[in-house]
């Protein structure tokens, strides 16, 4: 059983770790106190969800972060342990996958991602603001927080944005085209309430944490170490499209729709919220246009070496996008 695996996004956030330490230990001038760290505890609450906040006696934070982690890794072990031994697996490794036990392998590693984005987030808006003293990350707007952030996705107001409506309506175009034509290869089906509950929470999940992992934390920390606005922020797309180069063969979209998020925080006063929402609705656009699609042929799926890839779903010629 093949699943999206997270093996580069691991290795360039550990690269991308060092890279920073060196260079914040380079630049920094001498303070009179040590201020919270903006690297290593948001980095080992990243792997450790509530690290931070265990550590620094925030008990209700620490147990809900920490709490996620263990369910969702709780919930993917059981959707896992259905999966062993079945023979009818060809074909439903992928997102697209309408298997139960599939879905609540993924939903389940999703939610244990979310809870370490979620505490890195956490942690380190609690180091900006013991850092700003000291004359550091002086062009970060008003704190944001991760209740701000998850609830974000329900703030309907952003549509009144043309950096919200423009690419929502681009991906809505896409997805309706897609639903109502003839694929090769693909028949049209009948969206399922599973599908919908499904593709909602993974998008939520999706929307929420990568944003705050993304743009919450790694594009400000490049800003303030190493780069400026542009360079930050095309270096944190490059790192996002790189993070889903284990589903996407070529992660062009992914790409651009980095950029585009790291763009509009920035616009924002680097505030997550109108990035979360384009991000969520985006992604649920995607999957809702996924799901109105079945393959014919479960085979069709390109595979190089133990990495599964969606066939696109959103065709419009001469363009094929993947999602």
């Amino acid at each position: 059983m093949t699943f999206p695996r997270c093996n580069l996004i691991w290795r360039f956030l550990l690269a991308t770790l060092l890279a920073l330490c060196l260079a914040s230990g380079i630049s920094s001038a001498p303070v009179r106190a040590q201020p919270k760290s903006d690297i290593w505890a948001p980095a080992l609450s990243l792997l450790l969800p509530g690290f931070d906040q265990w550590w620094e006696q925030d008990y209700g934070a620490a147990a809900a972060y920490s709490g996620m982690w263990l369910g969702g890794n709780a919930l993917a072990v059981s959707g896992l342990k259905a999966l062993q031994g079945r023979q009818d697996l060809s074909g439903s490794d992928r997102l697209s996958s309408r298997d139960g036990d599939v879905r609540r392998a993924m939903l389940g590693s999703q939610m244990a991602f979310a809870a370490g984005s979620y505490s890195t987030l956490h942690a380190f808006r609690n180091a900006v603001d013991s850092r700003r003293e000291f004359g550091q990350y002086s062009f970060l707007g008003e704190k944001v927080t991760v209740q701000d952030t998850v609830m974000a996705p329900f703030h309907f107001s952003y549509l009144k944005s043309p950096n919200t409506y423009i690419p929502l309506g681009l991906i809505g175009a896409l997805a309706v085209y897609t639903s109502q034509s003839h694929t090769e290869g693909y028949e049209r089906v009948a969206l399922r309430n599973s599908d919908v509950a499904f593709g909602g929470a993974f998008s939520y999940l999706a929307g929420t944490h990568e944003e705050a992992l993304f743009r919450g934390w790694m594009m400000p920390l490049m800003r303030e170490y190493v780069v400026g606005d542009t360079m930050s922020n095309v270096s944190q797309s490059l790192l996002f499209a790189l993070a889903h180069r284990s589903t996407v063969a070529v992660p062009i979209p992914q790409l651009l729709l980095g950029y585009h998020l790291g763009y509009v925080t920035q616009q924002n006063g680097w505030s997550l919220g109108e990035a979360v929402f384009i991000h969520t609705w985006w992604d649920i656009f995607a999957f809702l246009a996924s799901y109105s699609q079945k393959e014919i042929d479960q085979g069709a799926s390109q595979r190089i070496g133990r990495t599964v890839f969606k066939t696109p779903v959103l065709n419009l010629p001469p363009l094929s996008l993947v999602f």
